[in-house]
């Protein structure tokens, strides 16, 4: 039987001169049961609709879940031959710091030893001149000698006596100048043996040092290496536990999503698909939660990169 509603909407529709869109008191079988089989063909339509809007939103997800995967794989990719580089980077710094330390300590060493050798000839030049001039002087004091001894031959005796007098005065004058020579010499050589003996000393220190350095920086490397080592597996590790935990949530995804629809739930998803036909002019398609899960990836792997 039907409704006052159905009856005065099928009359206004006649009125309007529309065709009515539900059953009415008075209307012909024929056009009941044609009218009956439009809204099955609606019905049926519909559900065809939501099928493949399921199954169109599945191939999504898979897809967004293959594009999450290849982005994770190329950024891990990057990262790890952004540590090889460093990596390489570093061990050819540490190796030129290394090379650069030992050429210097070779340069200051060769320059210490020229320095010891130019000193010691100067002091031999030195003490050869002081010598040969204290020679002359002697020289030069004898003849002076011999001069006033000549003057004074008006007095054999004193002549004589003077002359010996000079003589050991001159052989006094001699041992001392000698003796002052050879003391000025030995202190030369004192000094000389002395500067060398510094300079020697210099060097071992600046070798000592050089060798210190290099230690140093050859196990800073060694340890910079090993501490880089340890991140690139400690992030291989994370990348292998992420890569777990998303492969995981996908498969639970896709299981809840393979899940067969009961009658009422059925009832519900075509509801909301008829809603979302209505006005799909007005709203949005909504994100599923799997979509959601493959924005927050593929997020936490853009923030990871930048960070490194």
């Amino acid at each position: 039987m039907m409704s006052n509603t159905n009856y005065v909407d099928a009359v206004r529709d006649l009125a309007a001169g529309k065709k009515p869109t539900k059953a009415y008191a008075g209307m012909p079988k024929e056009e009941r049961e044609k009218l009956k089989e439009e809204k099955k063909t609606e019905k049926a339509a519909a559900k065809e609709a939501a099928k493949a809007e399921k199954a169109e939103a599945k191939l999504a997800a898979k897809q967004a879940k293959i594009d999450a995967k290849e982005a994770a794989k190329a950024v891990k990719k990057s990262i790890v031959e952004r540590a090889k580089a460093d990596k390489a980077l570093a061990k050819l710094e540490a190796k030129l710091a290394a090379k650069q330390a030992k050429e210097a300590a070779n340069a200051e060493k060769l320059e210490a030893t020229l320095a010891a050798k130019q000193a010691k000839i100067d002091a031999k030049e030195a003490a050869k001149a002081e010598k040969a001039e204290s020679k002359l002087v002697a020289k030069q004091a004898k003849i002076d000698a011999k001069e006033a001894a000549k003057a004074q031959k008006s007095d054999w005796l004193e002549t004589a006596k003077a002359e010996k007098q000079m003589e050991i005065d001159t052989i006094k004058a001699q041992k001392k100048l000698k003796k002052q020579i050879e003391k000025e010499e030995a202190a030369v050589l004192k000094n000389a043996a002395k500067v060398l003996k510094d300079v020697e000393k210099a060097a071992e220190k600046s070798e000592k040092n050089r060798l210190k350095a290099v230690a140093k920086a050859e196990k800073e490397a060694l340890k910079a290496e090993k501490l880089e080592a340890k991140e690139l597996a400690k992030l291989e590790k994370e990348y292998a536990k992420k890569d777990a935990e998303i492969a995981k949530e996908l498969a639970l995804e896709d299981a809840k999503t393979d899940m067969p629809v009961t009658k009422a739930k059925k009832v519900k998803k075509v509801k909301k698909v008829e809603r979302l036909d209505t006005d799909k002019n007005e709203t949005k398609k909504p994100v599923t939660r799997q979509e959601s899960k493959h924005i927050e990836v593929a997020n936490i792997l853009v923030e990871m990169k930048t960070q490194n």
